[in-house]
């Protein structure tokens, strides 16, 4: 008699990562959700992993292996084509997902059958697994995170738990990125499905020395602001620069008034025309109203050398600015009451 379908499938792809592999899985195994199958890619490791790997006895683990080391995309593409289960669920291997993880996800789904992709917030730790103090919380609402996609990742990928189909219709990572694969797919996908946070740290993100989100910077480590600036400018029909993108996105100042400028005046044709095409919700306009003033006030922030530079000029943009931040808080509230506060994680690159 064959076993049932499960109803989860967890996919995890995992490359060299014997000092962290085991906690990972027995995350996973300790979940109070019990109908799942884990899917684990070992991506042609050469350390202790793969041994590591073959002492797990629970029936419920997939082990697949690659003949040679292929690519966290082309790993996590191959777990996902395997998976059975009605929703994959994500996970890295070297984070930890906490035991309600799994539970919480697959309920919020079946409440939501509208929603497509659910993420959650990520407490943020260290090498050896002591916190940081630092936090990666996402909106909640579908418009919210519509209007968040635009310049950053919606959800965090090792958060992530997405229905099936979602991936049947939105494709899989690209295989042609060394990193920045999921930033990518996620921005690519933000405006055509519906996403949702969960309020509630879930998962406990490492971050340690040979961890992408610390690696030098390559031409790979633009991935993310290049795949934002991409499907933002096909949304706004016109070509976004890459340096406007990552103004937008607070990874650098403006190093003149024209370029300052000129991200105020791209970032008003986004959220005119957001406007325009969206009925928002009051949770959705609480949303879209943070995101805006924490991307001017980063944008005042970062452009301090260029005004302090300029004392006189200085004021005058101050003032711009913070009654630009005006017009828009006021246009994106409206009357709508503030149902909620909510932080955004912010992005890299």
């Amino acid at each position: 008699m064959s076993r049932p379908l499960p109803r989860v499938s967890v996919v995890m792809a995992v490359y060299n990562r014997e000092k962290y592999v085991q906690e990972a899985v027995d995350s996973i195994l300790a979940q109070t959700f019990a109908d799942f199958e884990f899917i684990i890619v070992d991506d042609g490791s050469t350390d202790r992993t793969g041994e590591i790997l073959t002492t797990y006895r629970d029936e419920r683990i997939r082990l697949v292996r690659n003949a040679q080391n292929r690519g966290v995309s082309h790993s996590a593409n191959r777990g996902i084509s395997l998976a059975v289960g009605e929703y994959i669920a994500r996970m890295d291997s070297d984070d930890i997902s906490k035991p309600g993880r799994l539970m919480a996800q697959m309920q919020f789904l079946d409440r939501n059958p509208d929603i497509d992709v659910v993420g959650a917030w990520m407490e943020h730790i260290d090498q050896d697994g002591r916190p940081t103090g630092r936090y990666s919380k996402y909106p909640s609402s579908v418009m919210g995170l519509h209007w968040f996609g635009l310049f950053d990742c919606p959800v965090a990928n090792p958060a992530v738990m997405a229905r099936r189909t979602f991936f049947g219709s939105a494709g899989g990572y690209d295989e042609a990125l060394v990193s920045g694969e999921d930033y990518e797919l996620w921005a690519r996908s933000s405006l055509a499905f519906k996403f949702s946070n969960i309020q509630e740290v879930l998962v406990r993100y490492r971050i340690h020395g040979s961890s992408l989100s610390r690696a030098p910077l390559t031409p790979q480590s633009f991935v993310p602001s290049e795949a934002n600036r991409k499907y933002t400018s096909l949304y706004l029909g016109e070509n976004i620069s890459l340096d406007t993108m990552m103004l937008l996105k607070g990874l650098r100042g403006a190093k003149s008034a024209a370029e300052l400028f000129s991200a105020i005046a791209t970032l008003r044709r986004l959220h005119r025309r957001f406007r325009r095409e969206h009925c928002l919700r009051a949770a959705d306009v609480t949303d879209i109203n943070l995101d805006i003033a924490h991307r001017l006030s980063q944008l005042s922030l970062k452009s301090r050398r260029f005004l302090v530079a300029w004392p006189l000029r200085a004021y005058a943009l101050v003032l711009v600015l913070l009654t630009l931040t005006w017009r828009f808080v006021n246009t994106a509230v409206g009357r709508h009451p503030q149902s909620e506060v909510v932080t955004s994680g912010r992005g890299a690159n």
